[in-house]
């Protein structure tokens, strides 16, 4: 008999552990805007090697980015950690819901808008132009730091952007002029 008891007390004593233990949330994971941020890859994704298949309207994601970067397609509910070099294309977006800034580079013939005016970083701009608080388009021919809701690239254009802003992709850059 007192086997017997003692047996199911290390049975109740080891289920209560068990419970208790899953019970526990787990603190790794990443919520972005109320969504749990998935570690794979979406079937749209597309990284580096597929480069050469996006002609024009697209973001490459650095390959050195900050933690917590995520990006994700408008209209889904999905949204997945970047690990760098992702391929973006239109009706795409990335941010870093830590403020940290993160580098991206802007193919040719691609419309960048961000969720609010930001101060972006724009290096080695070629047919490169932001729209300024003036709604204005001004014509990027140097590196600098800008105030701006858009960048667009024409035909030939590209350029690399830092900025700590949501964005989002679409459009097309169209005609330069």
């Amino acid at each position: 008999m007192k086997i017997r008891t003692a047996l199911i007390l290390i049975c109740v004593v080891a289920l209560f552990t068990a419970c208790e233990q899953t019970a526990d949330p787990n603190t790794d994971v990443l919520i972005y805007r109320g969504v749990i941020v998935s570690e794979g890859t979406p079937d749209w994704a597309m990284d580096h090697n597929t480069l050469a298949r996006v002609d024009e309207g697209g973001v490459q994601v650095s390959g050195d980015i900050p933690e917590n970067t995520v990006y994700g397609a408008e209209g889904e509910s999905e949204v997945y950690a970047a690990d760098g070099g992702e391929v973006l294309t239109e009706g795409k977006w990335l941010d870093n819901p830590d403020g940290y800034a993160y580098t991206a580079e802007i193919l040719k013939k691609t419309v960048v808008t961000f969720e609010q005016a930001a101060t972006v970083l724009i290096e080695n701009p070629l047919q490169t132009k932001f729209l300024d608080e003036n709604d204005n388009w001004i014509i990027v021919t140097g590196t600098g730091t800008f105030q701006t809701s858009k960048i667009v690239t024409g035909p030939l254009g590209s350029c690399t952007i830092s900025s700590n802003v949501r964005f989002s992709i679409g459009g097309d850059g169209g005609e330069w002029g």
